[in-house]
């Protein structure tokens, strides 16, 4: 049995920044959308409440103290969330914790832990409107965060999911392979390696009939979990593959040849493939403990999603 969080502790420790690049900033991006309930406390009316974001934040103070050459930037980033009837919107909630949070202050909407600043965390929001012009899923919120931190000088990116499926504590399973020259690492639930729990079977099933086609369709390294809600690219590579998404005087400036839905995931990795080469990615196991009752892709939702990515992944092979 992996200890996995003694794992990625000690590659934290191990980590050497590149040469010029000490001290070395992570940054992480979150998206966000309609998770009032994921990142609020459980109680009577929340029971699967996960205050994830709150977590997130105290998961990398944890791991702050182990190397002191690093730095880390938590962005979350809503996407595209309107508010309704006066109901808060997942940011407002957000920004609400940030007031909260302990060993840390808040200054003009950015919060820095105490002591030296290693660790900062912050919230952006996705207009509305451009998500759905560009019919957008939580690509938008990815592509974006992504943009913001390489413009704070992050050297590498990780994005993962806005519940606790994957623990951030263990960003150190992800940064092990940076030593061997890999640019893209994968925390795969489909390694023979990983724990996985409570992920249903339908899940599983799904996973890998959609990396099956994927990798028939696109350059993708053989990676066989494509949509892992937890994956690190190197700042360098990610400067010449993402996308543009910036507002502009007039229309925003889009990469009208990237899907922004359901399958972005495939099209970021087949990029990445084609501008380093399949041996820049490696795919590492990890811990997953599935955050399945608040999800949101359930019943026609998940079938309507998965039409969605099929379709993404045609439309991405006329580009590669």
């Amino acid at each position: 049995m992996i200890d996995w969080r003694s794992a990625s502790f000690d590659a934290i420790r191990r980590f050497r920044p590149p040469a010029g690049k000490s001290p070395c900033r992570v940054g992480i991006v979150v998206p966000m959308f309609m998770e009032q309930r994921r990142i609020s406390p459980p109680g009577p009316g929340n029971p699967f409440g996960e205050d994830a974001w709150r977590a997130k934040i105290n998961h990398v103070l944890e791991i702050s103290g182990l190397n002191k050459s690093l730095r880390w930037d938590l962005l979350a980033v809503e996407d595209g969330e309107e508010a309704v009837h006066g109901r808060p919107t997942t940011s407002d909630i957000a920004a609400d914790i940030l007031q909260t949070m302990s060993h840390g202050r808040l200054a003009d909407g950015v919060w820095v832990s105490d002591g030296d600043g290693l660790v900062r965390a912050h919230i952006l929001r996705f207009p509305a409107a451009e998500k759905r012009r560009l019919r957008g899923c939580k690509g938008t919120a990815v592509v974006w965060g992504l943009h913001h931190l390489l413009e704070a000088g992050a050297d590498y990116c990780v994005y993962t999911d806005a519940d606790l499926s994957a623990d951030l504590r263990h960003l150190g399973l992800l940064m092990a392979p940076l030593a061997d020259g890999k640019r893209v690492v994968i925390g795969s639930r489909l390694h023979r390696l990983s724990t996985v729990k409570n992920r249903p079977l339908f899940g599983r099933l799904s996973s890998r009939l959609y990396s099956g086609l994927a990798n028939a369709l696109l350059p993708l390294a053989g990676a066989r979990d494509i949509q892992s809600g937890f994956k690190l690219y190197d700042s360098g590579l990610l400067r010449e593959i993402l996308p543009a998404l910036q507002p502009a005087p007039g229309p925003w400036q889009v990469d009208e040849r990237f899907d922004f839905g359901a399958s972005f995931d495939s099209n970021f990795l087949a990029r990445a493939v084609l501008k380093a080469g399949p041996g820049a990615v490696q795919e590492v196991p990890i811990e997953w403990i599935d955050s399945r009752p608040e999800s949101k892709f359930r019943g026609m939702q998940f079938g309507i999603a998965a039409v969605r990515m099929i379709k993404g992944l045609f439309c991405q092979r006329r580009f590669v």
